[in-house]
């Protein structure tokens, strides 16, 4: 039986990434059937907003260097936009050159997966289908493929996650009674490397700058009793002009969920698998880079697990909350929850310090 310190089962963007980060540092299996999408003319449809913070990990690792810069679309700015007021947001106003980066999540998973391929760790192209607790650590049963040792193990298999089920980890989940519409868009007028934003009765509607100047990737929020219509999407947003889809359209349900513990005897959950968001304000992924570079420190210092789970439980619980409320602040008409946005978007357009507090908490 092969025998490792760590065990990394799911090897999306998050799973991946963990483990380009600890293979320098710990003999380590990475456990994922499938390798990333080939990418295509038009972006695949899951795409995700790299921060500054999120970038910087990447470049440590030596992994951005590895991202076609011809297919990542830069976002100098924001433009945040409600029914009574405009916000209008910039990286150089906090001295950043930009907030950020649109990727398709399978050009990053392609990009880490290149970078596994030049460490040496083992990678093990099948399902992981059950985990067994033993004194020294866990024997994962890999499909069709002789069981392995591992000291300790980490799941991040994603917000359905299987072995997370398995070991009775607790979900604390919100449903949002709404979906998600995403697809791609080419539009009228460029989009000028900003990203839009508009809050509206229904739901956030986010127009995230793609690669090419008229191509933009839409997430629009709605309750799920609503589907997605293009000339909808153009009189809810006008400032691109008209509109031609150019992808297929694709849908999921919003909640939010997090795990009562991060971690267990020997275990510890990273990314969507400890914690999912609403997508409103494109920090998923970012999340889970933040778990990742914090379980370093912890297994770099030979500290305890809990120790990673007090590090970023409340982090993220924290960001969970604002976008909640934040969603949940537009969905209520009342005349004084309006006139209470109305206030907010005053004080964030008027008082400099706000703002920047406001462009700092996004990157």
């Amino acid at each position: 039986m092969q025998k490792y310190e760590i065990g990394i089962v799911g090897g999306g963007m998050v799973g991946s990434f963990a483990a380009a980060c600890l293979a320098r540092h710990f003999s380590l299996a990475l456990i994922e059937p499938n390798d990333p999408l080939p990418l295509e003319e038009i972006p695949h449809l899951r795409v995700s907003a790299l921060t500054p913070f999120s970038i910087d990990l990447l470049q440590k690792e030596s992994i951005f260097d590895y991202l076609d810069p011809a297919r990542l679309g830069e976002i100098l700015g924001m433009e945040l936009t409600d029914e009574s007021a405009r916000l209008s947001l910039r990286g150089s106003e906090i001295g950043q050159l930009r907030l950020g980066y649109i990727v398709e999540n399978e050009h990053l998973n392609a990009a880490i997966n290149q970078r596994l391929k030049a460490l040496d760790l083992a990678q093990i192209k099948a399902r992981a289908e059950r985990v067994e607790r033993v004194p020294e650590g866990w024997i994962v049963h890999v499909q069709d493929q002789d069981p392995i040792f591992v000291k300790i193990l980490l799941i991040a298999e994603g917000g359905n996650s299987q072995l997370r089920r398995q070991l009775n980890v607790n979900m604390e989940i919100m449903d949002y009674q709404q979906t998600a519409w995403v697809c791609h868009v080419e539009s009228e007028k460029p989009h000028g490397l900003l990203a839009y934003q508009r809050f509206l009765e229904t739901g956030t509607l986010a127009f995230l700058p793609l690669f090419k100047p008229n191509w933009s990737s839409v997430v629009w929020t709605l309750p799920s009793t609503q589907t997605f219509d293009l000339e909808a999407l153009e009189q809810a947003f006008p400032d691109l002009g008209k509109l031609k889809r150019i992808s297929k359209i694709g849908q999921f349900p919003l909640f939010a969920q997090q795990a009562e513990s991060y971690v267990g005897k020997g275990f510890a959950l990273l990314g969507d698998a400890a914690h999912t968001v609403h997508p409103l304000a494109g920090q998923g992924v970012n999340l889970g880079f933040h778990d990742v570079a914090a379980l370093l420190e912890v297994l770099k210092e030979k500290a305890p697990l809990q120790n990673y789970s007090k590090r970023v439980k409340i982090h993220n619980q924290l960001y969970s909350l604002g976008f909640s409320l934040l969603n949940r602040l537009y969905q209520d008409e009342h005349y004084a929850v309006k006139a209470f946005r109305q206030l907010g978007w005053k004080a964030l357009s008027r008082v400099e310090l706000l703002k920047k507090l406001l462009i700092k908490m996004m990157v």
